[in-house]
Formats: structure tokens, C-alpha cells, sequence
């Protein structure tokens, strides 16, 4: 499951238009330096910007981070933006946020049997501050990340099936 998370968010950032958060990142997590997670559910809800001086506050719950580290975790979270114009619809998409940043709180989660035991954390995010250099696309991004996605779930699956292969 771990592993499921970290090369998930690792596809986020190689999917994303926004080159040099990736260039800036990418070293860190894919030499395991640092731990990265995206929501199990891709399809939770996502916290709400507000506007606010030179950046945005993102606020809400992120459910179920399954690669947590207490020394710190690269989180890709699905953010509702406000809309630029009043009566206009606002956007969706995704972002970067540092569970060290002030506002962003890991909190233990209940313990998931039929996830070979995973004990995935919670986050809350009171009031985050968030950059437009750590926002990694839109709603499109999900899209695609999925053939990677499909073919670790399939991976997972397999693992769990026969754990005796990875010996």
C-alpha cells in the first residue's frame, strides 16, 4: 500500500505541467528521502481555497493518507478554487501541501483489516497557506495519472493474492 502511495503522487508531479515543483521534489521522493501520499479515494472531497494575502487558504479534512511519516509527508490533495468572478463557477484540481506547514495537522486513523492492515492517518488543514508555484493542474490530472494508477492497483492486488512472490 505504501509503495501504491508514493508512486501514485510520483506520477501527480511527472503529469503535471508545473516543471519545476516536479524538478524540485521529484529528487526527495523518488530516492524515498521523503514521503509522499495522495487520498486512497481520489474521489474524496477537496478542500476549499480561500483567497488570501498573496496566496490562497486552503481548508477541510483529507481522508485516509496511507504513507504518513511523522518526519514529514508530501501530500497531493484535490483543492476547490473560488471562482474569479462573482456567479461564475469555480475550478477543481490538485496541489502540493507539506504536512509540516503551519495549519496542516496528521492525526492517526483506524486500523484497515481488508487493506492488508494499513492504518491510514487523517489530515486536517485549518487555514493552510497555499503558493500558486505548488499547484500541480487541474481536474484533467486525474485523468491522467490513471493508466499508472490501474496497473499499480493490479500490482497491489496481486501482491495480496500471492505474497509469497515477493520473497
Amino acid at each position: 500500500m505504501l509503495f501504491w502511495c508514493q508512486r501514485t503522487a510520483i506520477e501527480f508531479l511527472v503529469q503535471s505541467f508545473n516543471a519545476a515543483l516536479r524538478e524540485h521534489r521529484m529528487p526527495d521522493l523518488l530516492s524515498f528521502q521523503r514521503a509522499a501520499s495522495t487520498p486512497l479515494s481520489l474521489d474524496a472531497p477537496a478542500l476549499t481555497a480561500q483567497d488570501g494575502v498573496r496566496g490562497m487558504c486552503l481548508s477541510g479534512w483529507v481522508q485516509s493518507i496511507a504513507n504518513a511519516q511523522a518526519d514529514g509527508v508530501s501530500l497531493i490533495v484535490p483543492v476547490h478554487l473560488p471562482a474569479a468572478t462573482p456567479g461564475a463557477a469555480g475550478s477543481s484540481g490538485w496541489a502540493v501541501l507539506q504536512s509540516e506547514e503551519d495549519g496542516v495537522h496528521l492525526e492517526p486513523g483506524t486500523l484497515l483489516p481488508h487493506l492488508n492492515n494499513t492504518c491510514p492517518a487523517r489530515v486536517r488543514v485549518d487555514q493552510a497557506f497555499f503558493r500558486a508555484d505548488e499547484w500541480l493542474g487541474d481536474s484533467r490530472l486525474l485523468q491522467q495519472t490513471e493508466p499508472v494508477r490501474l496497473a499499480l492497483g493490479v500490482l497491489y492486488q496481486s501482491l495480496i493474492a500471492a505474497p509469497e512472490t515477493l520473497l
